[in-house]
């Protein structure tokens, strides 16, 4: 029988942009120095262990990254949903008030600002 070790899930340091990239790079270009290496002549296992290594916290960056742009969709989707017309007005007729701009007396006719930029970011990218 052989025995399994445990594995841990490494704890995730903050994620950083820079980071992330500098660790894709350097994934890429290990991987790209593996395939030039001579035909049929194995890489050595210092640079496999390297190359795998770099692929491991790619990977990491990258769940990161995925995990980063969730949780800021989901902040800009709760920020745009709580911009939405009074409760009573019909938002298919002009003249709607925004419920979250107009909480402090302000008239603001819906869809405001805040909404149409969160819905252009949501939707293509950018305001």
């Amino acid at each position: 029988m052989s025995e399994f070790t445990e594995f841990t899930v490494p704890e995730l340091p903050p994620f950083s942009i820079e980071e992330a990239g500098n660790k894709l790079s350097k994934a890429t270009i290990g991987l790209v120095q593996l395939s030039m290496t001579a035909p049929g002549r194995p890489p050595s296992r210092e640079q496999g262990a390297a190359v795998m290594q770099g692929i491991r916290e790619a990977l990491i960056a990258g769940l990161q990254a995925v995990a980063e742009v969730t949780r800021m969709r989901n902040e800009l989707t709760s920020l745009r949903d709580g911009h939405r017309p009074q409760p009573h007005a019909d938002p298919a007729k002009p003249g709607a008030l925004c419920a979250a701009c107009s909480v402090h007396g302000s008239i603001v006719a819906w869809p405001c600002a805040t909404w149409s930029a969160a819905e252009r970011i949501l939707n293509h990218g950018k305001a």
